[in-house]
């Protein structure tokens, strides 16, 4: 049973024109070449210039159970554990769980900040996924971890492959563990089916992103 914050409703299509612009400014490189992945621990003091959001680095007794990382954003402090905070260089599921803590400060802070660190708590399931706070990082972590131009890049190149053989790209590119490169994929899908992939691939050209 997933717990969230009813938060400002944002698009997928808003999200990931949002992560783009947080990697032009920050980590460029990750979305114009070809051969870059996001640093994630750079990605931490990317946040810090961005939200004043600073890190520490606790251990596994510190956060709840089944708990990978926290955002407590009246101490503006994002909380890591340090097994994750060691592997992040290496181990895709630990890099996306920085990007999913991140993901909460550049999306959610402003909101806590204006609404006097009160915010409303639910249930994923009581609301629609545009306005939970968990889906909303989920998104941006994704985006941020595996940036549509760079993403569509590589799709290009690796032309008509079995889905394994595309996942699997995906994962050996970007740094990701197989399953956030499956669901990659498969948003990547969806959009092309829903009409999105074009207006997203339109905004990205509009805004210089690719």
């Amino acid at each position: 049973m997933e717990i969230t914050y009813l938060v400002d409703a944002l698009s997928a299509i808003e999200i990931e024109l949002d992560s783009a612009e947080f990697l032009t400014q920050y980590q460029p490189d990750v979305l114009f070449r070809d051969i870059t992945r996001m640093d994630a621990e750079k990605l931490l003091d990317d946040i810090y210039q961005d939200r004043g959001m600073c890190l520490r680095i606790v251990s596994d007794e510190e956060l709840p159970n089944g708990i990978l990382g926290a955002s407590e954003m009246d101490l503006k402090v994002i909380k890591i554990r340090k097994a994750d905070y060691d592997n992040c260089r290496e181990t895709g599921s630990s890099r996306m769980t920085i990007a999913h803590e991140v993901a909460h400060s550049r999306l959610h802070l402003g909101q806590f900040e204006k609404n006097g660190m009160r915010m409303y708590q639910t249930q994923s399931k009581h609301i629609p996924a545009y306005v939970s706070s968990e889906w909303q990082a989920r998104v941006w972590a994704s985006s941020v971890m595996m940036p549509f131009p760079a993403l569509i890049r590589l799709l290009n190149k690796v032309g008509h492959k079995t889905k394994e053989e595309i996942v699997q790209a995906i994962e050996d590119r970007f740094g990701v563990s197989s399953i956030a490169a499956q669901v990659r994929f498969e948003t990547i899908q969806r959009y092309y089916r829903d009409g999105r992939y074009e207006k997203l691939m339109n905004r990205m050209k509009e805004m210089k992103y690719m």
